[in-house]
């Protein structure tokens, strides 16, 4: 079967080569299925561990975190089933998933949405699985409730604008500058612009006068105290990432604990198979229901294996918008 596969570590982006290797198919146990993989999500954690950023990272390995495939070994009552999924130190510590086959727990089979291709499948995993563990599971995000997300234009801000919808939760987006402004209004979204004097309370005003029960905050501490003064009594502010230089945190425990508050954070990387296909089985629902949706065409870009280093390179280019997904 052709891998993707790293020989060793590169130093930046600009040097990253990931080679194309051929290994022996998987052999599986009476508890595995063995997948053919016909399309996987390249997130940045994938590129960061190819240039060496996580020290413990294994070499050699094939790479990759996210999967959409189909089943054509195991099980009778299994083959033929369309089904996705990711794991958090796939790729890194162990081999992953951006191959041609692989072996997986039947316990972590997930099977796709009868809404989505595999190409879309393997397109929304791990940015769907974020935004549900964070403004869900860890943030007791329900019907009634309110939401501000940060980045709400990005992969993870939007789904959980989406999921916050199919809750019957009330989200607001935080965007950048007038022109993301612009297009998150178009798109129909109650949207504030970061860069505006005061827009904490503008998105308290979109929240009918009321501070946040929820707030998902991907920019680390770039907006920090005005995501604490948008945050209502009892309520989760939950941070998925932390930009280097914007790390360090200042708070007061006096007012958290008088208010309530909880301060969340969320790491997908400890979550195995079998705990990301529950959280996929938890949103299936919401896919096919049409609430929930894979990106759209112009919001995806294409590469074959061959092109995997343009590929890697791509999810850490900051001018590239799209989701960059590998077709096997």
């Amino acid at each position: 079967m052709k891998s993707l596969y790293i020989q060793a570590h590169a130093k930046d982006a600009a040097s990253l080569a990931i080679g194309l290797q051929e290994l022996d198919t998987p052999e599986i146990t009476a508890d595995e299925v063995l997948v053919e993989i016909k399309a996987a999500g390249v997130n940045a954690s994938d590129a960061l561990a190819a240039i060496g950023y996580f020290d413990h990272a294994k070499t050699p390995r094939i790479p990759g975190r996210d999967f959409a495939g189909t089943i054509v070994k195991g099980p009778k009552e299994l083959i033929g089933e369309n089904i996705w999924g990711t794991e958090g130190t796939a790729g890194i510590d162990f081999n992953g998933t951006h191959t041609q086959y692989m072996a997986l727990p039947i316990s972590a089979v997930a099977t796709i949405p009868t809404t989505l291709s595999l190409e879309q499948a393997g397109s929304v995993t791990l940015p769907y699985v974020t935004a549900y563990y964070a403004i869900v599971k860890r943030s007791q995000l329900s019907k009634g409730k309110s939401c501000l997300v940060i980045g709400a234009l990005g992969q993870v801000g939007r789904a959980a604008m989406a999921i916050a919808h199919w809750l019957g939760a009330n989200p607001v987006a935080v965007v950048r500058g007038e022109e993301e402004l612009k297009k998150a209004q178009a798109e129909g979204l109650k949207a504030v612009d970061s860069t505006e004097k005061d827009f904490e309370q503008q998105a308290i005003a979109l929240n009918n006068g009321k501070a946040f029960d929820v707030i998902l905050n991907s920019v680390g501490t770039i907006l920090w105290k005005p995501l604490l003064k948008a945050l209502a009594k009892g309520g989760h502010l939950a941070t998925i990432s932390a930009p280097p230089n914007h790390r360090i945190a200042e708070v007061s425990l006096f007012e958290l604990y008088r208010a309530n508050q909880t301060l969340v954070g969320v790491n997908t990387v400890p979550l195995d198979f079998n705990e990301n296909a529950a959280l996929l089985n938890a949103l299936k629902p919401g896919f096919e229901s049409g609430q929930l949706t894979a990106p759209r065409e112009d919001e995806i870009k294409r590469f074959t294996m061959e092109q995997a280093t343009e590929a890697y390179q791509a999810v850490l280019d900051p001018t590239i918008k799209e989701r960059i997904v590998l077709i096997f």
